[in-house]
């Protein structure tokens, strides 16, 4: 079965607020070029999928997300080119051929993002041919793919800033063609013109903010994160025709395709404070497959410096601002390895670090990457990953 992707990650930040969260432009951090680091839940059979809604609190402690199962998505790389002369964004995938199942064809999707919104607005298919041999018996037999440019009736996956609840991402419908020539003899085709059609509705929009809870992967303690949800449903009729007319039977029996057959996935995302891209996203398509993403940017998120103010240590900074290394002197409570984490302020941890031992007063020396520069907050977790002191350090060149 065909399945059109759009970008899977296209959204950022949000502010941490106790009402209603806006995204900004200068909050959506998202930038082409970048690589995201995801982890795949690995018990899918557990996801529940969330309701709309206000002031919500979405629960996903109990999805596990081993960092043995991430995986990296690139968010496409900068165009600057005349076949979409208005996009300044590409993203290469490989997606699953629609008549041949196993073979896989290149795609490029066009986008634009500017100051005031982020949408795709086209595709290019580029050639590639299969034999038909397994399936007719002919070794002349082949569906040749000449490539093809698709220009969306209806822009994909689109934000316009800033973002809000309630706010309509898409709603429209998109005829997405792929142009072939069929040669097998056993059906009298001879590089017949052949075009595998979907047409494909979506709609998705803002309808719940409130908080999620996971798990960080790597501390494996639960962490809150202020969110908007975004809800969507897609639906696909696969169509597939040949010299102008619908393709005959007989052959779409061989191929294991029906003509007219519909398909719907939905799609569900949180889009958080502070992260490159979409925090988490779930998915159900109608044969039942669920699947949920995690963005690992979760690690050592800064709402862990929400712990009460009565319950951390007292830190020393020097100096502050430094230009470079700089050193915290605190009293350890006992000579188990403890961590360090940098986050600017854009929620992202820049730099972490082991401190090493000792018991009682001591001093670590931070060496943070010399291109981290601006306001920063840090943590200190002990051995067990609970956040015990928390700071501000300026950083300089």
């Amino acid at each position: 079965m065909y399945k059109f992707l759009a970008a899977f990650f296209f959204f950022c930040c949000a502010a941490h607020l106790s009402s209603q969260i806006t995204i900004e432009k200068s909050e959506f951090l998202y930038e082409f070029g970048l690589d995201n680091i995801l982890v795949a839940a690995d018990n899918e059979a557990d996801i529940v999928f969330p309701a709309a809604g206000e002031d919500m609190l979405w629960d996903f402690t109990n999805l596990n997300f081993p960092l043995s199962d991430s995986y990296t998505v690139n968010d496409g790389i900068p165009y600057d080119g005349d076949l979409f002369p208005s996009a300044n964004g590409v993203d290469v995938v490989l997606l699953e051929n629609a008549l041949f199942p196993g073979a896989f064809q290149q795609f490029e999707f066009y986008s634009i993002l500017d100051e005031s919104t982020f949408r795709t607005i086209g595709r290019v298919s580029q050639p590639l041919s299969l034999p038909l041999e397994s399936i007719t018996g002919s070794s002349t037999d082949s569906l040749v793919y000449p490539g093809t440019v698709n220009v969306y009736e209806s822009p994909g996956v689109t934000i316009n800033f800033p973002l809000n609840y309630n706010d309509v991402l898409e709603d429209g419908a998109t005829t997405l063609n792929s142009n072939f020539l069929a040669t097998a003899a056993v059906f009298g085709l001879d590089n017949t013109p052949g075009v595998a059609s979907v047409f494909r509705t979506d709609y998705k929009e803002v309808n719940g903010w409130g908080k999620i809870r996971v798990i960080d992967p790597q501390s494996e303690l639960p962490v809150e994160v202020p969110v908007l949800l975004v809800s969507g449903t897609t639906n696909f009729v696969d169509s597939i025709f040949l010299a102008g007319s619908p393709a005959p039977q007989p052959l779409l029996d061989n191929l294991n395709l029906v003509q007219g057959e519909t398909s719907s996935d939905e799609i569900y995302r949180f889009i958080g404070e502070g992260f490159n891209n979409v925090l988490m996203e779930l998915g159900i398509s109608d044969n039942g497959d669920n699947y949920a993403a995690l963005n690992t940017d979760i690690i050592g998120y800064v709402s862990s410096l929400h712990t009460p103010a009565d319950q951390l240590i007292s830190i020393a900074t020097a100096p502050n601002p430094a230009a470079g290394d700089f050193a915290l002197t605190f009293d350890k409570a006992n000579a188990q390895d403890w961590s360090f984490d940098l986050i600017n302020m854009q929620g992202r941890n820049v730099h972490r670090q082991p401190l090493v031992g000792g018991a009682g007063l001591q001093q670590f020396r931070i060496e943070p990457d010399g291109r981290t520069v601006g306001a920063h907050v840090y943590t200190v977790r002990d051995e067990t990953g609970r956040v015990v002191g928390s700071g501000k350090v300026t950083l300089v060149e």
